[in-house]
């Protein structure tokens, strides 16, 4: 199949299917002059450009300035939330939290009262 293809290609190129080059003219066009200072912004450009540069500088200072302000918040409200959070709840001791469950501490609780019936029973 690929041999067809380029037994093809080749009766194509020897029978002249290709068109030939694009033949040069005789006379070769003439070329555009172009004006030297139409290429050059010239002083007006520089300064807008310069203009245009300082005001950039200006605003990213400012966002930086702007950017630490925030953070410095963010900081300051999360260590004041911290400290509320840990002043206003103590954290539990283990007597508490096994008041709570219905037993003494050193008794286990519930659990204990109901190994101490399974084994009367056996």
């Amino acid at each position: 199949m690929i041999a067809a293809t380029v037994r093809g290609l080749a009766t194509a190129l020897v029978a002249g299917a290709v068109p030939a080059a694009a033949t040069p003219s005789p006379l070769p066009t003439p070329a555009v002059q172009v004006d030297p200072n139409l290429g050059s912004p010239g002083i007006l450009g520089f300064g807008f450009t310069f203009v245009l540069a300082l005001a950039l500088i200006a605003l990213v200072v400012s966002m930086s300035r702007q950017l630490r302000k925030i953070d410095r918040r963010a900081r300051l409200s999360a260590a004041a939330d911290d400290e509320e959070s840990a002043s206003s709840s103590e954290t539990p001791t283990v007597g508490d939290v096994i008041g709570d469950m219905g037993g003494e501490a050193g008794t286990g609780g519930k659990d204990e009262t109901r190994d101490d019936e399974h084994a009367d029973r056996a």
